[in-house]
């Protein structure tokens, strides 16, 4: 492709799908007054998707409570960001409810902790554009209580190829035992 400009690249913007749904999400939204929106169309525009994302209830990924990393290298937090540890062990909550889930994924990184597993990865699940996943949101927020607290060093989000927003890699701490 040398000396010639993709198309479909050159026009930035939403698709048409995508269009509709952010006109139905910003039906309700008004400008304030007495604010000059030309000059400050970038605040303007994350106004909005604030805006969006309290309606809809989902939280950025950057938002979500999750063990920060205490005691993990430099070298070990990107290399399970980047998905490039082995997996040792998966938990898949589709299906359950969040009691049942919150049983099982208490389990299962109780009992990868004790076999000396380091990272294992949890399926969650998205949700769907109707009605967000309730164990996406929490499963972050339980493993940062006790006692699992204890036990996990830090969460990332999956790659695509290991579930993507569906899923979360959990680092464990090694077993003293």
């Amino acid at each position: 492709m040398t000396g010639k400009k993709d198309k479909n690249k050159s026009k930035p913007g939403l698709s048409k799908k995508d269009a509709a749904l952010w006109k139905a999400m910003t039906a309700d939204v008004r400008l304030m007054p007495g604010r000059n929106y030309e000059e400050n169309e970038e605040d303007n525009f994350h106004a909005q998707e604030e805006k969006i994302i309290e309606r809809v209830g989902v939280e950025f990924r950057e938002t979500q409570k999750q063990p920060k990393g205490r005691g993990v290298d430099k070298r070990t937090a990107q290399k399970l960001e980047r998905g490039k540890m082995v997996i040792e062990g998966t938990l898949d909550l589709h299906g359950m409810n969040q009691q049942e889930a919150r049983t099982a994924l208490a389990r299962f990184i109780k009992s990868s902790y004790e076999r000396g597993r380091r990272c294992v990865l949890v399926i969650t699940g998205k949700g769907n554009q109707d009605k967000p996943g309730v164990l996406k949101a929490r499963v972050p927020e339980w493993l940062n209580e006790a006692p699992l607290e204890e036990l996990v060093l830090k969460t990332a989000q999956a790659k695509q190829h290991d579930g993507g927003l569906g899923a979360i890699y959990v680092l464990l701490r090694r077993s003293r035992s």
